[in-house]
Parts: structure tokens; C-alpha cells; sequence
């Protein structure tokens, strides 16, 4: 391929959208359905698209907007799984390109702007890309705000304002730290002390005004108790899921160099470059500040999705090392072959992601089937347990029987039988709101007719033991269908 061929396809930031669609759907579509993050974000969002609301209905413990977006798109398209992958689709599109436009801004010429993305892409792909999460939802509006900063166009406390209530009605945690961040960036800018703390007072107040606004709103609905009781109040008992995997070796090292990094800035004389001092304080502040949104369950996922701005700032401090050598390359031999190495990189990216993506999606798309409403755009696996569980369920019933599933595994079920059973569905630390244990054993033993299955390997991720146990001490197992034990209840 001609050099000017490739110079002319990196000005087409359209084109590098295109590639970065193609690169993303990889690992979006062909997955297969399974118990996690992916099916209980998307159960919340068919419960409302199915008229249930938000906190009244649905313990959810995060702020809305997330949610809120995926209903909308759910009653635009189709509430099922294709829809809930396309909006992934649409978050990560965000993140990658907002991450190479973040690049470009820093001074990364597009060439390498565009290498550093494909490196970035291949670190993260395989294991952050499977369901639409608010984590990455937040993160895009943090990439956005980031970008305003360092372009300082529209970078007022208007904007940011705004930006900050973005960010806290998708995850609230992370909204906090974003707002500290940009108090930190204002309080250490080159104005004068005055208006440093007006422009942190006139952001702030932007965001609490539009705050209030929606607190009004889930008041005129009888709405904002229970928004309050799950997103503040029961997230006092969520610190108890801490949890820690192999990949906390690289959240140490994104942290310790994040923290060097801000410290070195603060310190580093006034004479040194300006714009170069900018860069690395407002990189390595929120780089600090979203590697706390990891707590407390240091996972792989959730450290990788909090790593994009500590793997910015990496990439910028290389890339900077890099210039340094190549200045001192004077040899045009060596300048063409590095050069011709890079344009090889780049095609061979674009052609593996390309023929990567047509056969991982002509597998998906030949493999789609309308077995299960709500799953259509998932690969299906375990159909005949699904089918099991519905069955009995259905039989049970008939004989007027109610049967609840206290398990993370409820929802599977639930969606195809349009039920939902609050609480009991996803009985997890954290999600039960202020006192939750103590109410939903009440709601249990107060049950009537009910057979309750748990799963014989129960508990499970998160699940509250306190509650399983209760049922497995205080009632009768009447029996066992697929993994799960049947226990009785008043009757």
C-alpha cells in the first residue's frame, strides 16, 4: 500500500470509526449467554421496557442513566439481546475513539495515534467487550470531559458541570471521583485563588442543581425513597464483596505511576513546558482518581475498564521517549524502515480485525434463533436446563403453587416468563437496600404456597449466605430438579 494511501485513510476519522466498529464487534455479538454482568444489566432494562420501574421494582444500586438509555433503546429496536450487544457496540465505539481523539489532542502524531489504539484494542478486547456495563457508559462521559479539558474549548463550569451529572447518573462512585478531579485541576490551574474557588462553586452548583432536578422528579413519581434506599443506603454493605485476582499486579503498577506522575507535576519547576505539565497533571489526576472505581472487587474486568486513562498516560510518556530517539536517528535508511514497519503493522491490523470480524459475525448471524423472546442474539448453550426450569415453573403453577428462584441465576428464567420478583431475584450483598437481609428473610417467611429453589452450589458471587441458610435451615426439601434444591413454604 502507497504511503499517501495510508496518510489519506488516517485523515478520514470516519474511516478509523469504521475500523474501530469492525475491530470492537469481535468480541461483541458471537458470546455466549451466561450468568453475569451482561444478564443481570439487561434483565433491569427488560423489566422497565415491560413496565416495572426502576427501584420500585427493580433493585438496582446504581444511579439511572445507564438503564435509562437501554430502555429507550430497547422500545426504538427490540427488547432482546441483539439490541443490548448494539448498545455495547455503542459504548465501546465511544471509549476507543474518544481514547484516539484524547491521542491526537496530546500531540501523538495520527499515525501513531492509531497504532497506540490497535495496541490498547488488543489488551483490552477479550476481556472487558461482553455486555453493555455502566461502568463503561461512565467512562465514555469521562473521556469526553477529559477531552474538553486538555482542547480547552467549552471547558467552563457549565459544561463541566453538566459533565459531572453525567457521569454520577451512570455510576455515582465514579461521578464523585470525576468531581474531585476537576475541583484538583481547577484549584491547581494559573489563576488567581478567587477565581479558582468561583469556577469550583459555579461547576459544582451546575451539577446540584440538575441534580435536584431529578430528585424532584422521582419525588412527584414516590420514587425517591427507594432511589436513595438502594443506590446510597445498601450500598453501605457492598464493601463486603471485596475480592482480588491476578490482575491487581497491573492496577498497583497504573497506580504508582499515576501517583508519581501528579506528584512530579506539582513539584516540577514553572520554566518547564506548560502545555507538557498540563497534559501529564490532568492524565495522571484522573488516571488517580478512576482506578478507585475498581474497589472493592478487583477483577479483571473492572480493573481493565478503569484503565484506559492510566494506559493513555503510559502511552504518552513512551510516545515522548520515543521522539527523543528518533531525533537522534539521523540515518534516512533507518527513518524509511521503522516507517515502512509501522504502515505493516497498520494494514495487518486492519486486514486481521476485518477478516476476524466477517467470520466471527457470519458464525453469529447463521447461529441466530428466536427460541427465547428476550435471548434472541444470544448463542444459547444450555437450553434444555432453561427449558427444564420453565416447565416446572408452569406446572407449578397450574397447581397454583408460586415458585421463586433465590439465586443470581433467577433472571434466566424470569425473562422468559415475564415475572419479576424484586429482591429475591438478585439476592446479592448490596442490592437489597438498608436492612435488606432482615426484610426479604420477612418477605420469606411470610410466603405462602411457595416452593423456593436454590442452587445446590449457592452461594454464588455475591449472593447474601445469611438468607440462603435461613431457608435451608427453617425449611423442608421436598426435592431436586436440574441444579437446584426445592424447599417448601407455608403450605
Amino acid at each position: 500500500m502507497k504511503e499517501n494511501r495510508i496518510k489519506k485513510f488516517l485523515k478520514n476519522e470516519n474511516l478509523i470509526i469504521i475500523v474501530i466498529v469492525i475491530a470492537v464487534s469481535i468480541f461483541t455479538f458471537y458470546i455466549q449467554l451466561n450468568i453475569g454482568d451482561e444478564l443481570w444489566n439487561f434483565s433491569n432494562i427488560y423489566k422497565m421496557t415491560n413496565g416495572e420501574t426502576i427501584y420500585k421494582d427493580c433493585n438496582v444500586i446504581l444511579t439511572p442513566l445507564f438503564f435509562y438509555i437501554g430502555e429507550i433503546l430497547f422500545k426504538i429496536l427490540s427488547a432482546n439481546y441483539l439490541t443490548f450487544r448494539i448498545y455495547n457496540l455503542i459504548i465501546y465505539t465511544a471509549i476507543y475513539f474518544l481514547s484516539y481523539k484524547i491521542l491526537r489532542e496530546i500531540g501523538i502524531k495520527r499515525k501513531n495515534a492509531t497504532i497506540y489504539l490497535f495496541i490498547i484494542f488488543f489488551i483490552t478486547c477479550k476481556i472487558i467487550l461482553v455486555g453493555a456495563n455502566y461502568n463503561k457508559l461512565a467512562i465514555v462521559f469521562v473521556l469526553i470531559g477529559i477531552l474538553l479539558i486538555l482542547k480547552n474549548k467549552y471547558n467552563n463550569p457549565l459544561t463541566q458541570g453538566i459533565i459531572i451529572f453525567l457521569i454520577f447518573m451512570t455510576k455515582q462512585t465514579i461521578g464523585v471521583f470525576y468531581c474531585i478531579g476537576i475541583v484538583i485541576y481547577n484549584l491547581f490551574s494559573n489563576k488567581d485563588i478567587k477565581t479558582r474557588i468561583i469556577t469550583n462553586i459555579k461547576t459544582i452548583g451546575v451539577f446540584i442543581v440538575l441534580f435536584l432536578i431529578f430528585c424532584i422528579y422521582l419525588m412527584l413519581n414516590n420514587n425517591l425513597y427507594n432511589f436513595v434506599n438502594y443506590t446510597i443506603l445498601g450500598l453501605l454493605e457492598f464493601n463486603r464483596n471485596i475480592y482480588f485476582d491476578n490482575y491487581i499486579y497491573l492496577y498497583s503498577v497504573e497506580l504508582i505511576l499515576s501517583i508519581n506522575i501528579f506528584l512530579s507535576t506539582l513539584l516540577s519547576k514553572k520554566n518547564e513546558d506548560i502545555k507538557d505539565k498540563n497534559i501529564m497533571f490532568v492524565l495522571a489526576t484522573f488516571s488517580i482518581l478512576i482506578l478507585l472505581n475498581a474497589y472493592p472487587i478487583f477483577n479483571k474486568g473492572h480493573i481493565l475498564i478503569s484503565s484506559f486513562i492510566p494506559l493513555l498516560l503510559i502511552i504518552y510518556l513512551i510516545d515522548k521517549i520515543i521522539k527523543k530517539i528518533w531525533l537522534k536517528i539521523e540515518n534516512k535508511k533507518i527513518h524509511k524502515a521503522i516507517d515502512l514497519l509501522k504502515n505493516l503493522f497498520l494494514v495487518c491490523s486492519i486486514l486481521y480485525v476485518t477478516i476476524y470480524s466477517v467470520l466471527n459475525n457470519y458464525l453469529y448471524v447463521t447461529s441466530l434463533n428466536n427460541i427465547y423472546e428476550p435471548y434472541y442474539g444470544a448463542i444459547i448453550e444450555n437450553k434444555e436446563e432453561i427449558d427444564l426450569i420453565i416447565q416446572y415453573i408452569k406446572e407449578e403453577e397450574a397447581k397454583e403453587i408460586d415458585v421463586k428462584i433465590l439465586s443470581c441465576d433467577a433472571n434466566l428464567y424470569n425473562n422468559i416468563l415475564k415475572r419479576n420478583n424484586g429482591d429475591i431475584d438478585l439476592p446479592f450483598y448490596g442490592n437489597l437496600g438498608y436492612d435488606g437481609k432482615e426484610k426479604l428473610i420477612k418477605e420469606i417467611s411470610n410466603m405462602k404456597n411457595t416452593n423456593i429453589l436454590i442452587s445446590k452450589d449457592s452461594p454464588k458471587f455475591q449472593e447474601v449466605t445469611e438468607v440462603i441458610n435461613y431457608v435451608r435451615d427453617n425449611y423442608e426439601i421436598i426435592g431436586e430438579i436440574g441444579e437446584y434444591d426445592i424447599y417448601k413454604i407455608g403450605y
